[in-house]
């Protein structure tokens, strides 16, 4: 709807364009045309000036997405040389300045004035560009650099959005200041709504989270200082926290953080950087290795019969054979086999003789 309306507004635009460009050489017109030919002429000449500047629109509209990209792609490739880049938009700005005050007597004059204007434009713009690029290297440049320098240095650096679960499980501040995440951390408005609602809830269980998880927030910015932003409100199209996530990470090409496994699942369908402090985690787990030999405490009994349940330092289960007549006891065990799972490592193990 919205294209259309758009193309309709340009094609109306062409067709007084021709109207006016009629007007202002109508007595020319009017002596080679008779007055009824006069009159085809013009209505023959506004349908076809909206005919044409509704396909031309159409071409545009349909090319200004790739524009866009390529753009895009040509910022990024120049990211390196962001210093130059400005410094080259303030002579361009600076030429095109002195052009228009050098031009402007004769600006208005006909027939060429227009003419030689557009090209003392192109030609002044031109050169302050290469100018200031020349001699970038000047004193005069030396402090500007170096502000530019740190603005693009703070623009390349990750952005990384907290979710609701990660909050309220609280170690994302230790993984935080261990040093893991070099980048800003962001906690999206929607995302803080979603732990009051969760503090304010009839569910003992979902209040207990929601005020956990205010808790939390509120030792991360007092500790992380400007590493974090509680981000105000913004436009962020989406039906909940979630698609609003996936939403917000696109707009700023910004990481998730979460322990939500459904979430992190659909954001790396949707081509995003998702990291889990659960998967962290379990990379981070001590590794026992077959064969090896180690004491251990079993806790409780297995599912299988027989089999006793204990676990290591870094929390992965252990499930051990011939284990259930040793509850509570320290045993020496030898590892058979590791098997990984969704949710981690789980060990198998059989008690050692003696």
């Amino acid at each position: 709807m919205f294209t259309r309306v758009v193309k309709v507004s340009c094609s109306i635009i062409g067709s007084v364009a021709f109207v006016s460009l009629i007007k202002l050489n109508e007595e020319q017109l009017n002596e080679k045309l008779a007055g009824q030919a006069f009159l085809v002429f013009k209505v023959v000449g506004m349908l076809l000036s909206f005919v044409v500047f509704w396909i031309l629109t159409g071409l545009i509209i349909k090319s200004t997405p790739k524009f866009a990209e390529r753009i895009v792609t040509f910022m990024n490739s120049m990211k390196a040389n962001f210093y130059e880049m400005v410094l080259g938009f303030i002579g361009l700005i600076v030429g095109l300045v002195v052009a228009n005050l050098i031009t402007l007597p004769i600006r208005f004059v006909e027939p060429f004035g227009t003419i030689i204007s557009l090209f003392v434009n192109i030609l002044l713009g031109y050169t302050g560009f290469w100018l200031v690029i020349k001699f970038k290297s000047e004193r005069i440049f030396t402090g500007l650099k170096s502000k530019l320098e740190g603005v693009a240095e703070q623009s390349d650096k990750k952005i990384y959005l907290l979710d609701t679960s990660v909050i309220i499980d609280g170690r994302i501040l230790d993984v935080i200041m261990a040093g893991f995440f070099s980048g800003h951390t962001i906690v999206p408005f929607y995302v803080i709504e979603e732990l009051g609602s969760l503090a304010d809830s009839a569910d003992s269980l979902k209040r207990l989270r929601g005020k956990r998880g205010l808790d939390n927030l509120d030792i991360m910015v007092k500790k992380l200082n400007e590493s974090i932003t509680i981000e105000s409100y913004i436009e962020i199209q989406g039906n909940g926290v979630d698609e609003k996530l996936i939403n917000h990470a696109k707009v700023n090409n910004a990481a998730i953080i979460t322990n939500d496994f459904n979430l992190k699942k659909i954001a790396e369908i949707n081509g995003l950087t998702v990291l889990s402090i659960n998967s962290l985690s379990n990379a981070l787990k001590l590794v026992a290795i077959p064969g090896e030999e180690i004491e251990i405490f079993i806790v409780k009994e297995g599912k299988e019969t027989g089999q006793g349940v204990a676990y290591l330092d870094g929390g992965t289960m252990v499930i051990i054979e011939d284990g259930s007549k040793s509850i509570g006891k320290v045993v020496h065990i030898t590892i058979t086999s590791i098997l990984q799972t969704q949710a981690g490592k789980m060990v198998f193990g059989k008690m050692i003789a003696g």
